[in-house]
């Protein structure tokens, strides 16, 4: 194996050359728990800590390394190796921490594209999707939506419905990991050194589908409750990991709520659609609840826009709002 393998490329390449110091060696972070780093350099893996002056410079969480961050290390004695410093990221992907904190918490970076894992039987919830799209529109990662249980699926047309409210942009795969079905499709996103982010709720297959990628990277997957088919929650924590046929999978556990770390050019990103009506309302402040000469609603009632979607724009626009002043009043 060799850096490459890892997503090594000439950005990082560029990046660590500005240090100039042959006592320092790169790394990838594959897993994180609490103050300790499991990294790997393409040839061997290595446990590391922070230097003292790497942390007594950090200024806030989101300054610190996370899953997929290139890290530079003096040439480790044995197994572990103590962290200098952070490569300057490609991206990464953010949500807002849970609570009222107006925090950002990191996810992974330095990722190629998201795939945003969602099953068809009782799971299927669009607007977690588009929150999920709106994330990888933050941070402008490719995203594409994967639907899983298509054995489970009591209605096709109704699923293809409801998916045709998302990004027109947005490639969409239906698959059944149970039947092997559309699996072999999702293989080219997995090219040498490419960094894919695995999104989506507990139970919706995402730990088969990586068993069904590659056997024996991942653990077995917990039983399927009978009554809603729902699996147990079995990744407990963030991992990179390489696959066998080449390919990077970041591998998170199961989120139950996915909160905004979002801008407003995220959210015209992720609904160009509703931004393109709006250039005809009749009125520039419009909000597309009452008033006269809207286009967004003249689209809703000509059936070209589903009143979900428009529903569910309204609301994350409230909340990128509120997340907008929260941070400016945090930032004073």
């Amino acid at each position: 194996m060799t850096l490459e393998d890892y997503g090594w490329d000439s950005h990082f390449e560029t990046e660590f050359h500005r240090i100039k110091k042959t006592s320092f060696v790169p790394a990838r972070v594959c897993r994180v728990e609490k103050d300790r780093y499991f990294l790997h350099n393409g040839v061997s893996a290595y446990e590391g800590v922070l230097s003292g002056k790497f942390r007594s410079q950090t200024r806030k969480k989101s300054d610190l390394p996370t899953i997929g961050d290139w890290v530079v290390m003096k040439k480790p004695s044995g197994s572990f190796g103590l962290i200098e410093m952070l490569l300057r990221r490609k991206n990464a992907l953010s949500r807002k921490t849970a609570g009222m904190v107006t925090e950002e918490q990191l996810i992974s970076a330095n990722v190629d594209a998201a795939m945003i894992f969602s099953a068809l039987d009782q799971d299927l919830s669009i607007p977690r999707i588009e929150r999920y799209l709106l994330l990888c529109a933050q941070c402008a990662i490719e995203p594409f939506c994967v639907f899983n249980k298509l054995d489970l699926c009591s209605s096709l047309e109704e699923a293809l419905t409801k998916t045709q409210m998302l990004r027109p942009d947005v490639q969409r795969f239906f698959i059944s990991v149970q039947n092997h079905t559309g699996i072999s499709e999702l293989l080219p996103y997995f090219g040498k050194g490419k960094t894919v982010v695995l999104l989506g709720s507990s139970g919706v297959g995402k730990t088969s589908f990586i068993n069904a990628i590659a056997p024996n990277l991942s653990g077995k997957t917990q039983e399927v409750r009978v009554t809603d088919h729902k699996g147990k929650h079995t990744t407990t924590w963030r991992e990179l990991v390489l696959l066998p046929g080449g390919g990077l999978l970041v591998d998170n556990p199961g989120m139950r709520e996915v909160q905004l770390w979002a801008d407003k050019d995220a959210l015209e990103d992720t609904f160009e659609d509703i931004l393109a009506l709006e250039s005809a309302c009749r009125f520039r402040n419009c909000s597309h609840l009452s008033e006269p000469g809207c286009a967004v609603l003249r689209a809703v009632e000509n059936g070209q826009l589903r009143e979900e979607r428009l529903e569910n724009y309204r609301k994350l626009k409230a909340e990128i709002n509120r997340l907008t002043v929260r941070r400016k009043e945090v930032g004073r």
